[in-house]
């Protein structure tokens, strides 16, 4: 990985354009060399943690170079780019106390300045589970899950990752089921509110290009997906992992409009990736993260005024793009669109129709349907893989 990833030694950035094309992809490249050439940036770069009595750093994790433990080296440093780092217990701590962090990063600016930026963060304790529980990060949790198990595929492959990822999260739910449940039924899987969406994640993570088996996958995507899931910033790694589905032909009223008290568009509420929710009637936008796709799904028994109203064509032949015409539905889901690439400025998503059973991509779109059977070159759907979590729970306590 080290040898074939640059970036990673040195904390730059990495893109593939997959089958690129001028006429179709020229925006994704272009977004790509702007952002990486206007967004901020610091060189020469060194990070170090600091705690206060109790706590040490264990591990840093993400793309650096470091001759030391208890510092990163970086030859650059941007916007678009964070760092996982494990702390480790190293004394008893006072509940009445809290601990300190400090972050010290000295760097280079653009100007040639060597400056240094520094963030503090008070931390409260608790000394009980369902406390630990209650006031857990779910993308923390699942952004420090999945740069562990990227390390983990480097060392020891896929089949370690999926094993790992299936065993830490059944440590999570035994934790809480033994130590923080009252009186559980024992046919029933206990999940701690804050993470009980744990689960669908660690199913999504195994499903995903990046520690799914097989030789179906290529190299340089494997490769890729892993350089993104180890630089990704926090609020990107959910729907990373598990890809925003927004229904557009039930658009609410106030779905594509502009909140000035927000400053953006509403987007409209995600419905589940499970093909047993997939109207054929319906029309779908999939928002890709991995893949930088927006794929708009057209079933097909889709009403001809439906299309007319969404894109302008009363034939799905004829929709080839997005087209911008002025008519309420039209205008908000362009809304939509432009939202969704808003939100994330590093890359630029491109739009790619689909028509049920007609168009090769349709098989990209069902995979990214984790809570299926058999998607993805997994083996569980979500039903399924709840079971088998709870089995194993059960096996633990027993």
């Amino acid at each position: 990985y080290q040898r074939r990833v640059h970036g990673h030694l040195s904390g730059g950035n990495q893109s593939f354009f997959i089958n690129f094309h001028p006429q179709t992809d020229y925006m994704k490249l272009h977004q790509s060399l702007t952002r990486n050439l206007t967004r901020s940036c610091g060189y020469a770069g060194l990070i170090r943690v600091r705690c206060s009595r109790g706590v040490r750093v264990r591990e840093y994790i993400g793309h650096y170079l470091s001759q030391d433990p208890l510092d990163m080296d970086v030859a650059g440093v941007d916007a678009d780019t964070s760092y996982l780092v494990e702390l480790q217990h190293d004394d008893k701590l006072d509940v009445k106390n809290n601990v300190y962090l400090q972050t010290a990063m000295l760097y280079t600016n653009r100007e040639g300045l060597r400056r240094i930026r520094v963030h503090t963060l008070r931390v409260p304790i608790v000394n009980t589970l369902p406390n630990l529980f209650r006031h857990a990060d779910l993308d923390a949790t699942v952004a420090a899950f999945s740069r562990r198990t990227v390390m983990r595929t480097i060392k020891n492959g896929t089949n370690s990752a999926r094993e790992h990822l299936t065993g830490v999260c059944v440590d999570i739910l035994t934790s809480y089921r033994k130590h923080c449940a009252s009186n559980p039924s024992p046919g029933q899987l206990i999940l701690p509110e804050a993470l009980k969406l744990l689960p669908i994640y660690c199913l999504a993570l195994m499903k995903s290009n990046t520690f799914r088996p097989g030789t179906d996958v290529r190299v340089d995507e494997r490769i890729q997906e892993m350089f993104e899931l180890l630089r990704l910033k926090i609020e990107y790694v959910l729907p990373w992992v598990y890809p925003r589905l927004y229904p557009l032909h039930s658009l609410s009223p106030m779905a594509g409009t502009y909140d000035e008290s927000k400053g953006a568009v509403i987007l409209p509420p995600t419905d589940s990736l499970s093909s047993e929710r997939l109207n054929g009637s319906g029309v779908y936008l999939l928002h890709d993260f991995s893949t930088q796709h927006l794929l708009i799904w057209i079933g097909e028994r889709v009403n001809p005024k439906l299309l007319q109203s969404l894109f302008n064509v009363e034939n799905v032949d004829k929709l080839y793009e997005l087209n911008y015409i002025e008519t309420s539905s039209s205008e908000r889901v362009v809304n939509i669109v432009r939202e969704i690439r808003r939100n994330r400025p590093d890359v630029y998503d491109t739009i790619r129709v689909i028509r049920e059973k007609r168009d090769p991509l349709e098989a990209l779109f069902f995979q990214r349907f984790v809570e299926d059977k058999v998607v993805n070159g997994g083996v569980w759907s979500y039903v399924e893989y709840l079971c088998h979590l709870h089995r194993h729970i059960q096996n633990r306590l027993s």
